[in-house]
């Protein structure tokens, strides 16, 4: 039991250091999250400064703030009105207003989850129209074997 306990007091302060609140941090607790590299000091029972803690925190921080940044970006374009020629992702992705941000939002899911360009766009287009979180849409489409038809290095070899 006491393993648990030092699990779930590992947990909650590594969510704390992440900007969560204290009943957040709690809830989150309970779900699982690999904490086994990081030390809690025998002292003051919180986390200790090591190298390893820093990196665990500092890769955690990133991918919340992308994921936050990209949420924050789909709610904000749902409110835009169309005003071009262009389709509703046509002016996203051509009109010059909105080109460069959603260039980087583009390049921060390509980056992170590893996809080419096309299937940036494609996993943008998708949560853009349906109304997805990131992470729902990140859920659905990377789960999804079409989804793999846009990725040009794994072009389907004819069998032989």
């Amino acid at each position: 039991m006491a393993n648990r306990n030092e699990t779930l007091k590992k947990r909650y302060q590594v969510y704390r250091r992440l900007g969560y609140d204290s009943k957040t941090s709690r809830a989150l607790s309970q779900r699982s999250l690999d904490v086994s590299n990081i030390e809690l000091s025998d002292k003051t029972g919180k986390l200790k400064r090591n190298s390893a803690t820093k990196q665990y925190i500092e890769k955690d921080m990133i991918t919340w703030k992308h994921t936050k940044v990209i949420d924050n970006y789909n709610d904000e374009i749902k409110s835009i009105d169309n005003d071009t020629v262009y389709s509703r992702h046509g002016l996203l992705t051509h009109d010059k207003r909105y080109k460069g941000k959603n260039g980087k939002i583009i390049s921060i899911i390509k980056t992170e989850n590893g996809l080419s360009r096309d299937q940036a766009y494609y996993f943008f287009y998708v949560m853009s129209q349906s109304g997805m979180s990131y992470k729902q849409t990140k859920l659905q489409l990377l789960s999804n074997k079409e989804f793999e038809q846009y990725d040009a290095k794994k072009k389907m070899r004819p069998k032989r």
